[in-house]
């Protein structure tokens, strides 16, 4: 018995693994009876599955005998089964398409029952065949499924294509008709437009592509449980993958109706709202209340933005080249220019290019990229210092002080304006060569130290890259316009008496040799310029002029600079300054001049000398 029973279980064994080799002509007469008729699609994706089965089994037992011959007749058995579904598609796609557009050709058809309701009850439930397919294509086991799918695909885009371009000319015209010149209706318009239809599409695609839904449970077994989250996310790239060209198609003649709009606006503030419309209200809030049926649209509304954004910073640059640093300062700029009596109240006003300069950053700001801006930045704290300096030889007309004023004022309100923009003001790194590395060896050649061919041996240029930072350079600009106004009151409170310490440090310092060559010089005081009386009349001359110089430059300064610290902070080199330059002239007394002649030398003592400071710069 237990041999009987041996035999038995290897003959059952056996009968198992030749029905492999059974089902070749089981499954060749039921794809010879099959007629292409899409009620068919269960039984032609069952004998699809079962031939499947059937070249895994043989690829995994390739020793069997009549392997080889058998497998290539299931890949030719495989090959007529994918062209059938492949014709049993495209035959009912068409059908499909030809009935809906007959549909849309009626007299006041709905466009939406026509080319989507008729469309969809035309075509049958090939989801079983496509679902399955997809699925293999999917696991990449089979590249004939890849390849099915995207015929299947291409056919799908096709007949929509045909079928949904006079619709969407017909919408495109009409919305331009609508909008006339507001770029901003337009693009809500068509965005909106665009946004449905890919909507649309993709539930319509849903009921084509998807997968076919499955059994019913029965009475009392567990429902099946819902596709996890990452296929339901691989579901989703693929059916966006899908459409994305057909939208693309179907949406171009809304995206050059955008891009024509943009190209026709030179305003800043127009192309910023056109931007504002398109980033926050269309692929912010709108394309986020869609969803994901709203995915196969967005890359045509990002170009358009982008688009938009890259017009903005044409014209922005533009603007900024023409408008700030090719400004020319006329007549309507002299309350800015030469009479800033508005500092007094706390606002001192800006010079037109710099006011130009900010609002274009503020266009600028949040509509194009960080790195875009970093660079429009930079190059309007540039515009913005050439002009301003430009127009300091105007300011300059009425009094020399107010040349340096009036950058220090436009800059120092410039810096305060762009403080709050949280960005770089860098423009991108330009590279160049740096050949200074190599001089010394071309000399070498040049002299005949070094042979000509060393040249192209060890000489390697260094590649340097630069950047230019926007606030550094302001801050430069700051920094020079606050030095040169502290030197000019300088020189204007104290000039004679500078003019004859410069005079007489050239005299000292002319005679080489250390001390014994300077005790043999004639003495100071007896050149011409530095006689007793004439130093008594310059340093006369420098106490009267004075006190008036100070308040001058004190009231200028108020006039220009409302806030109180910056004068204080400008007015504290000054004092040191007029300081040093009495201490310096006390010590010249001392050690050039006898104590009769120092005491007819009205040099103010540091005592009064503070006085005077104080009271004159009113701190």
């Amino acid at each position: 018995m237990s041999e009987k029973e041996r035999l038995g279980d290897f003959a059952g064994a056996l009968r198992a693994k030749l029905v492999i080799f059974e089902q070749l002509d089981l499954l060749a007469a039921q794809l010879h009876a099959l007629s292409g008729s899409p009620a068919e699609a269960h039984k032609l994706s069952g004998l699809l599955a079962a031939a499947d089965d059937c070249l895994l089994f043989l690829s995994r037992h390739p020793q069997y005998a009549d392997a080889a011959p058998y497998a290539l007749k299931f890949r030719q058995l495989h090959a007529r089964a994918l062209s059938l579904v492949r014709s049993v598609a495209a035959a009912q796609l068409r059908r499909a398409g030809a009935g809906a557009a007959e549909a849309f050709a009626q007299p006041a058809a709905d466009p939406t029952a026509a080319l989507y309701a008729r469309f969809r009850a035309l075509l049958p439930d090939l989801r079983p065949l496509l679902s399955y397919a997809e699925r293999r294509a999917g696991e990449g086991r089979g590249g004939e499924y890849a390849a099915l799918m995207e015929d299947v695909g291409a056919l799908y885009h096709e007949t929509r294509s045909r079928l949904l371009s006079d619709h969407v000319a017909s919408a495109c015209a009409s919305a331009g008709a609508v909008a006339g010149g507001d770029a901003c209706a337009l693009a809500r318009a068509a965005s909106s437009f665009l946004l449905a239809l890919s909507a649309d599409e993709w539930h319509l695609s849903a009921a084509v592509f998807g997968s076919a839904p499955p059994p019913a449970a029965a009475d009392g077994a567990p429902p099946p449980p819902p596709p996890d989250a990452a296929a339901a996310a691989a579901a989703e790239d693929a059916a966006c993958a899908r459409l994305a060209p057909l939208l693309e198609q179907l949406g171009g003649p809304f995206y050059d109706l955008l891009r024509q709009a943009a190209l026709r606006l030179r305003d800043l503030d127009s192309l910023a709202e056109l931007i504002d419309v398109l980033q926050r209200e269309v692929l912010g809030e709108a394309a986020a209340a869609a969803g994901a049926p709203a995915r196969p649209a967005l890359p045509l509304l990002h170009r358009a933005l982008a688009d938009a954004q890259e017009r903005l910073a044409f014209r922005a640059h533009t603007f900024l080249r023409q408008e700030v640093a090719g400004y020319i300062c006329g007549p309507e700029d002299e309350p800015a220019v030469r009479r800033p009596g508005a500092a007094a109240e706390g606002r001192p006003p800006l010079y037109r290019p710099v006011q130009a300069a900010l609002a274009a950053l503020s266009r600028l700001y949040g509509t194009v990229d960080g790195e875009t801006f970093g660079g429009l930045a930079q190059e309007a704290v540039s515009a913005a210092l050439a002009a301003v300096h430009s127009a300091a030889p105007s300011a300059a007309a009425g009094d020399p002080l107010d040349a340096h004023l009036f950058v220090a004022q436009q800059l120092l309100a410039l810096r305060e304006q762009i403080a709050p923009f949280d960005s770089q003001f860098v423009a991108p790194s330009q590279r160049s060569l740096d050949f200074s590395s190599m001089r010394g060896l071309v000399r070498a050649v040049l002299s005949g130290e070094a042979p000509l061919e060393s040249l192209s041996v060890a000489a390697q240029p260094r590649t340097v890259e630069t950047a230019v930072d926007g606030r550094k350079e302001l801050e430069r600009a700051v920094k020079a316009a606050c030095e040169g106004f502290i030197l000019a009151v300088t020189k204007q409170a104290i000039e004679p008496l500078l003019g004859f310490l410069a005079k007489a440090t050239a005299f000292k310092g002319a005679t080489p040799g250390g001390a014994p060559a300077a005790a043999a010089r004639a003495p100071l005081a007896s050149l011409a310029f530095a006689a007793c009386e004439r130093v008594a009349e310059l340093v006369g001359k420098t106490n009267e002029a004075l006190p008036g110089a100070l308040a001058r430059a004190a009231q200028r300064t108020k006039a220009y600079l409302a806030e109180g610290t910056i004068a204080a902070v400008l007015f504290r080199p000054i004092k040191a300054n007029i300081a040093e330059a009495h201490v310096q002239m006390a010590a010249l007394l001392e050690a050039e001049y006898t104590a009769e002649q120092a005491a007819r030398i009205p040099l103010l003592e540091p005592e009064a000398l503070r006085g005077v400071l104080d009271a004159a710069l009113g701190v």
